[in-house]
């Protein structure tokens, strides 16, 4: 029996502004089929990562034989033909391609539009009793961020707004929502501000704070060595407190503020070829860009020393300790 009752839900489109040029790297096509009851014709259905819009493309378009159907760039040409890319949903999200090539441009539900990329949603985690729930309405400004992720506001404040955007981020963001309010005692994972549920209360989404710039970014140009001591007493928090692994500890979920402080995000979410958090940790120490950005040869030398104490298995506070000792000297032998 299910934990809460399932419903289906489409993601929340057309929020995002302005929108770049279209481009193929942000457009996902999930489903290429024949139109029954005519078989000369294709409908395929497209998902705009950038602006969160969903579209159906009918075309007597048929696709190579030495070709993938979901790959073909013939759909994402057509896209490109209705500039520009920022029209709102209520003026068209179903294409018709005439046979003289002309674009028809209509409205659908997304029942009539064969959209197949329905997913269950439940309610907030159990646990989050004393975090509050706010509709989709209450946030607003929301601007592209990256894949799930967007800046929006809410009470005049901006956070990230962690979207559900596909079948597999449901119960994946049910898992982060839940490991996240495990983690309140550590400063270095971010607080849930709020879940964003929709008309039927289900969770649609999560409100985070900013935390910063991923460690990989260009806009970061140093880091200083308290956050690699703030980095181990992360994991060790995770490992103490959660008794899980992180899952997905690469650069792009390690975020530093402009004061140099650390946050770690996206947790509990391992996928099959995950090495294990201590490899990834050590994999990430000896990453030549994240090398560039320690300015000085004897902050290297610390993480160099941190490195070789994760491949003879130390426990995470006593790496901590060895980087900056109480009396603040480092600890190289």
């Amino acid at each position: 029996m299910p934990r809460f009752p399932i419903v289906v839900a489409y993601p929340i489109e057309d929020p995002i502004s302005p929108a770049p040029p279209w481009s193929e790297e942000d457009i996902f096509l999930k489903s290429h089929t024949t139109l029954l009851p005519r078989r000369d014709l294709y409908t395929v259905v497209a998902f705009d990562e950038q602006t969160r819009r969903w579209y159906n493309i009918v075309s007597e378009h048929e696709t190579p034989e030495d070709v993938d159907a979901l790959e073909d760039p013939y759909w994402v040409d057509i896209l490109r033909q209705t500039e520009p890319r920022t029209k709102s949903s209520s003026e068209f999200n179903r294409i018709f391609v005439e046979q003289d090539g002309s674009l028809s441009l209509s409205t659908v539900t997304p029942a009539e539009a064969g959209f197949h990329t329905i997913y269950p949603l439940s309610p907030p985690p159990s646990v989050a009793e004393h975090t509050p729930n706010i509709s989709i309405s209450d946030i607003s400004a929301r601007q592209f961020l990256w894949a799930s992720a967007e800046l929006a506001e809410w009470q005049g404040k901006k956070f990230v707004f962690k979207q559900i955007l596909d079948r597999t981020d449901a119960p994946r963001l049910s898992i982060e929502a839940e490991i996240l309010i495990s983690l309140r005692p550590s400063p270095f994972f971010p607080n849930i501000e709020a879940f964003v549920i929709d008309e039927q209360g289900m969770m649609r989404g999560l409100l985070l704070p900013f935390l910063g710039n991923t460690i990989d970014s260009e806009s970061v140009e140093t880091l200083p060595l308290p956050f690699f001591r703030d980095l181990f007493l992360a994991m060790s928090d995770l490992e103490r407190i959660c008794k899980r692994p992180h899952g997905d500890l690469f650069a792009r979920n390690i975020l530093v503020s402009e004061d140099g402080k650390l946050a770690i995000i996206d947790v509990g979410n391992a996928g099959c070829d995950y090495p294990g958090d201590r490899q990834a940790l050590a994999d990430l120490l000896v990453d030549a860009d994240i090398l560039k950005k320690i300015p000085s040869d004897a902050k290297r030398k610390a993480v160099a020393w941190a490195w070789d104490k994760l491949q003879e298995n130390w426990a995470y506070p006593s790496i901590a300790q060895g980087l900056i000792p109480d009396d603040g000297a480092l600890y190289l032998h």
